[in-house]
């Protein structure tokens, strides 16, 4: 009486098996990667533009306020490892002792630890830059008065479209002189503005100002 036989049962995968199924998920994330990078950066920039915008009623509360619009950092005292305009103290009027916004917005496109020098940059510098009436001055080469409430060379409100300017330097994490995009002439030819339609990491800051 012959004896039957039980068949192989094949367990796990060949080494070629395991090498294809690697390369097909390899493709998947090479094709998806991409995208949700893209998608990263979209989301960056949609939440930074409402940032700004939701500063601009702190802004006016403080001008209610005290009859004028907050100091820059050219005006007010100087932060160890910062460019004026990128002084904290800046948004740490806004946020003490009224709280005009209810904590110090944090820049997610300016989170470099070190400065265009290769300085080091305070942990507090993470933050919008922020340009008013002082640097508006000292942009048409003049001199403020005290509290920047007079500028001593040509009218700053018939050079610039706005009073104040609160910027991020965008998804290429570099600055380009976008202050200057409120500028009525000054490099109107070149803005420097990020535009989507450019390319979702493409150069250009990101701009916002009021009156």
């Amino acid at each position: 009486m012959s004896k039957e036989v039980a068949p192989v049962t094949r367990k796990g995968f060949t080494l070629i098996e395991l090498l294809i199924v690697i390369a097909i998920i390899l493709i998947l994330i090479a094709i998806a990667l991409p995208n949700f990078l893209e998608a990263q950066i979209r989301a960056k920039v949609t939440n930074a533009q409402a940032e700004m915008r939701s500063i601009e009623p702190a802004i006016a509360s403080y001008l209610q306020d005290w009859k004028r619009y907050p100091p820059d950092g050219f005006e007010l005292p100087s932060f160890p490892n910062t460019y004026p305009e990128e002084n904290p103290r800046i948004w740490v009027q806004l946020t003490s002792p009224v709280k005009y916004l209810p904590a110090i917005p944090v820049d997610e496109f300016h989170v470099a630890l070190r400065d265009t020098n290769g300085n080091l940059r305070s942990d507090k510098n993470q933050t919008y830059r922020y340009y008013a009436a002082h640097w508006r001055c000292l942009a048409l080469g003049g001199s403020p008065t005290p509290r920047s409430e007079r500028c001593s060379t040509r009218n700053a409100d018939t050079m610039f479209k706005g009073k104040w300017v609160i910027y991020s330097p965008g998804p290429d994490t570099l600055h380009n002189y976008g202050e200057w995009a409120m500028h009525r002439d000054y490099f109107i030819a070149k803005p420097q503005v990020y535009s989507p339609t450019n390319g979702t990491k493409s150069v250009g800051d990101l701009v916002y100002w009021g009156n």
